[in-house]
């Protein structure tokens, strides 16, 4: 019985040695944390869009899109609050409503409102 429990472990040994030299490509911390050898090329890369308010207003759409680098957003609109009236975006665009095509980078526009003269 001994001779049997003693190869089971001298068994267990050679294979845990021989599958922690086993080489997947990836690289072993001393922590035991995998990482990958290099990084996929073809993994999409995300930029983010906000849309803010500055003055009386809200915006009707999703304030915030994490999209794919190179898509499109979807539309949103500047809606003025009563009393107030929409002037521009913070990068000029004179339109209330606007979407992004073909987004590079991470980017934040700010539509901005200002109180309506009677």
């Amino acid at each position: 019985m001994k001779k049997i429990l003693s190869l089971l472990i001298l068994f267990a040994s050679i294979f845990s040695v021989i599958s922690c030299g086993k080489s997947d490509g990836k690289k072993a911390e001393d922590d035991g944390i995998y990482f990958e050898d290099e990084i996929d090329d073809d993994s999409p890369s995300y930029v983010s869009v906000t849309y803010e308010c500055e003055g009386g207003g809200y915006i009707n759409g999703e304030e915030f899109q994490l999209i794919t680098k190179g898509s499109s957003t979807s539309e949103v609109v500047a809606v003025a609050d009563e009393g107030w009236m929409f002037v521009e975006w913070s990068d000029g665009y004179d339109m209330p409503a606007r979407y992004e095509e073909n987004v590079s980078a991470n980017v934040v526009y700010v539509a901005v409102f200002e109180k309506a003269t009677d």
